[in-house]
């Protein structure tokens, strides 16, 4: 189930990526791979906190890299670099990157 919070997201230029399958979570994707914000899980308690790191539903976001034993994981948003443990990332949905 997706949160009912929504917003378009300013423009993001994202390179040549590979992007995410539609249905799948942000800790799934690869480093180099893009994806786009869709929703969180129902029971994730952290939204509030996720949203004001600028984790906003319309969002890209671009993989970077993961720590060594896979936790946790280097993303960037906005044009920074943002650190989330696997868990929060499991939590937040993604759908492929519109091509523009």
């Amino acid at each position: 189930m997706t949160s009912v919070l929504s917003r378009e997201a300013a423009a993001f230029p994202m390179g040549e990526f590979n992007f995410a399958p539609p249905g799948k979570t942000l800790a799934v994707l690869r480093p180099g791979e893009a994806a786009v914000i869709a929703g969180y899980e129902e029971e994730l308690a952290d939204e509030m906190r996720l949203l004001e790191m600028g984790l906003i539903i319309g969002t890209p976001v671009r993989m970077v890299k993961a720590a060594p034993l896979g936790d946790p994981l280097q993303l960037r948003v906005r044009g920074f670099h943002l650190t989330l443990s696997k868990k929060a990332a499991q939590a937040i949905l993604v759908e492929s990157h519109p091509t523009r």
